[in-house]
């Protein structure tokens, strides 16, 4: 069985769509959410995108029925529970991984964020976030918070690696993630006028 892991968000509900039953043909797959629950619609949740593309393609699905960001105290206990652990433990043996990266403040939001963390984000100037890791334009990790899935280093294990990402708003942090991802392992999936304003920086042509 190989497996896709996919998290959630509005980019990865239209990546899930695009792909058909082809893919599916003399393959067994089995499609994996890539985090926990969040706030915000149910439409756009790791568990909704998963199935629907395992739907779309006639692969296997497992669900994870855990919030993403929980306290630390709770992170442990959680990993002992049989069907957690039998997720995470697919996840982690993902031979492809998709997923986007968002912008700081906005994805703090949408987490349910504490005030001092949002400050923190703020202060230190946060400009994008990927697995629950918060970092600032030079690559430099400002805040990481406990999360459910897979986390930032386990990047390093994962074959291919796919960050698609779509909106101009984006190109800062995509910038400052490019520094942060295992370059050997990852692949990026942009927009053209993303792609111009990461290339070009300020000295695109206006």
């Amino acid at each position: 069985t190989s497996i896709i892991a996919i998290t959630g968000g509005q980019t990865m509900v239209r990546v899930s769509e695009g792909f058909t039953k082809d893919i599916s043909v003399n393959r067994d797959l089995t499609i994996v959410p890539a985090r926990g629950g969040m706030f915000g619609s149910m439409l756009i949740q790791a568990n909704n995108v998963s199935e629907k593309m395992a739907t779309g393609i006639g692969a296997h699905h497992e669900a994870l029925f855990v919030p993403e960001h929980v306290q630390q105290a709770t992170y442990a206990p959680l990993m002992q529970e049989p069907s957690v652990a039998k997720t995470i433990g697919l996840m982690k043996k993902a031979e492809c991984l998709l997923y986007s990266v968002g912008s700081a403040i906005i994805m703090g939001e949408r987490r349910g964020l504490l005030e001092e963390q949002m400050a923190t984000l703020k202060e230190k100037k946060a400009i994008g976030e990927a697995f629950g890791c918060f970092f600032d334009a030079e690559g430099n990790v400002v805040l990481k918070i406990p999360r459910v899935g897979l986390h930032l280093s386990d990047l390093s294990t994962i074959p291919h690696s796919i960050a698609v990402v779509e909106g101009a708003e984006k190109a800062p942090a995509l910038k400052a993630y490019a520094k942060l991802a295992p370059v050997d392992r990852t692949w990026f999936v942009i927009d053209k006028e993303t792609s111009e304003l990461v290339l070009n920086g300020a000295t695109r042509k206006k």
